[in-house]
């Protein structure tokens, strides 16, 4: 890297920040996935209603997080196939999130690669 201990702790903090965000994020979906399988077998006896209320509510929480602000309560859509698309267009949040976490990661490096070759670095 560098011998230069401020440029050094710069970049390494730099990492940890977008570590903590990478893991916070991953906790957060974690948390929701959980609570929504405990409230699930909590009542093994669920009804199909029951099932397709703790997607919906998991979904408009994920939407939450996604948005980072409270998401409107929604009406649980009963036409076929809605909860499939549904859950669909939160994968799809979820994969979002995920690549741009990861641009911004790339994009880190190569700045820091570009200015150990402005600077002459290793």
């Amino acid at each position: 890297m560098t011998d230069d201990p401020q440029v050094r702790l710069q970049a390494v903090q730099k990492i940890d920040a977008l570590d903590m965000i990478l893991q916070g994020y991953h906790q957060q979906v974690e948390d929701a996935v959980n609570a929504a399988i405990f409230e699930h077998d909590s009542n093994k006896k669920a009804e199909a209603e029951d099932i397709l209320t703790i997607y919906h509510d998991f979904a408009c929480r994920v939407k939450s997080l996604q948005e980072k602000s409270e998401s409107e309560k929604t009406e649980v859509a009963r036409d076929p196939g809605a909860a499939e698309a549904w859950l669909q267009n939160v994968m799809e949040e979820i994969q979002k999130d995920y690549r741009r976490d990861c641009d911004l990661r790339a994009q880190l490096h190569a700045a820091l690669d570009e200015t150990y070759t402005t600077e002459g670095l290793p």
